[in-house]
């Protein structure tokens, strides 16, 4: 009699098919390297991010709590929170990180609870040194284009997402402080956001907000206050200006491009209200960039860093 091997599924455990509910859009996979005393202010992404800690220590400042970060900690952050991150003098730092979507887009609110990142979430010593190899040979395929290379940066998500799961529950909870705010109040954000990133092109101010949601200013200013820290006007204005970094830093635009799609009246205009805000001109602004003189973390490493498409 013939033994016939594989006739039947694997038994599959409640943890395999909870995971199984989710799955991912990877957007971007990058490195950071530095070794001087620097701080990256008013970081803001429109989607997760996971980052891999791998050398050296450093501080990030979520809300009014500082995190004190080293080898082998995960950090998980939710879209649309906003933190600081501080380096230390002389300490040399090194860390991986991957921003990703959940798809579909109705399962991010349920993603969300399940690894406890409405906010931010810390999972120390969750990577072991074995594993950073892994890390780094996926980042390298990625830079060189190797075929097979997003399936090999997608297997280092679903390595780190389910090794948080697998983590003891109480691990992290002693260092996250996570923001609580209610389910409503996050659709609010996430719409203001669609709203924004769809209008960017025009001088969006609060009152077009509240017309396009239905909400008082009053109400507005809370949600954003309570999330980011910052009123509805001074979000507007961080979040306006970080794409603009972007663009100066990663594109080829002529300034006058960039001016008329952020919603400038004339070049002129743009580069007044740049400069009052940074002290130097855009022009001299994306020089900078190009030789690494930047204060923005992603433009820190524009060379180092792949977009998925």
């Amino acid at each position: 009699m013939k033994t016939v091997y594989g006739s039947k599924s694997m038994y599959k455990d409640s943890l395999t098919k909870k995971l199984e509910e989710f799955d991912y859009s990877l957007l971007q996979f990058g490195v950071l390297e530095k070794c001087t005393k620097d701080t990256i202010s008013n970081e803001i992404s429109t989607s997760f991010k996971a980052i891999v800690f791998t050398e050296g220590k450093c501080i990030i400042q979520y809300q009014e709590t500082e995190y004190f970060l080293t080898k082998g900690d995960v950090l998980l952050l939710s879209p649309y929170i906003m933190y600081n991150t501080h380096f230390l003098d002389k300490v040399s730092v090194k860390y991986y990180y991957l921003y990703f979507d959940v798809i579909p887009d109705r399962k991010r609110s349920e993603f969300a609870q399940l690894f406890r990142c409405d906010g931010l979430a810390i999972y120390p010593k969750l990577v072991s040194d074995h594993v950073f190899p892994m890390i780094e040979s996926s980042y390298k395929n990625i830079q060189q284009n190797r075929p097979g290379c997003n399936f090999s940066a997608k297997l280092v998500l679903l390595h780190l997402l389910l090794a948080m799961q697998q983590n003891p529950v109480d691990s992290h909870k002693k260092n996250t402080d996570l923001t609580e705010y209610s389910a409503w109040e996050g659709v609010i954000i996430r719409n203001c956001m669609k709203y924004i990133d769809s209008h960017m092109n025009k001088n969006i101010k609060v009152e077009d907000l509240c017309s396009h949601l239905g909400l008082s200013q009053a109400y507005l200013y809370k949600c954003f206050k309570k999330t980011f820290k910052l009123s509805t006007k001074e979000f507007l204005s961080v979040y306006r200006f970080r794409h603009i970094e972007t663009e100066l830093a990663q594109s080829n635009r002529p300034i006058h491009e960039i001016s008329e799609r952020f919603g400038y009246p004339s070049v002129y205009c743009f580069s007044s209200v740049f400069k009052k805000r940074y002290g130097i001109s855009p022009l001299k602004y994306r020089q900078n960039c190009q030789i690494g003189i930047t204060g923005s973390l992603e433009l820190d490493n524009s060379d180092k860093i792949k977009k998925f498409d």
